[in-house]
């Protein structure tokens, strides 16, 4: 059985995405993708990255990219023991740059 990934567009801040990810086909990765609207003063928009993956000691790691889109970014990981913890950790994550006035761009991995 082969898994297939597809990118969602999401109407708004919802967590469907994180639902059966593990699904029949196993763990996935989730990204979401959030950027701040275009500044009016011609400077660049800023980016957010959020990467859940799974590391090679059976635990998950959420990586974190931003920084001005086109500039180079900032990463920063974080391990966690389980996929529910993670999960928590990246909901959390994009639930704090919402309320920094970030959209959310495109979603992937998650909502099978």
């Amino acid at each position: 059985m082969r898994c297939s990934r597809g990118a969602t567009r999401p109407s708004g801040p919802r967590d469907e995405f994180t639902a059966g990810a593990a699904g029949a086909c196993g763990a996935r990765d989730v990204r979401i993708y959030l950027q701040t609207p275009a500044a009016t003063e011609g400077g660049a928009p800023r980016f957010y990255h959020l990467m859940l993956l799974p590391d090679l000691w059976e635990g998950w790691t959420l990586v974190r990219e931003w920084g001005l889109q086109g500039g180079a970014g900032r990463v920063r990981r974080e391990h966690f023991p389980t996929r529910e913890r993670a999960e928590q950790a990246l909901i959390a994550a994009r639930d704090h740059q919402l309320r920094r006035g970030y959209r959310v761009v495109f979603v992937e991995g998650g909502g099978g």
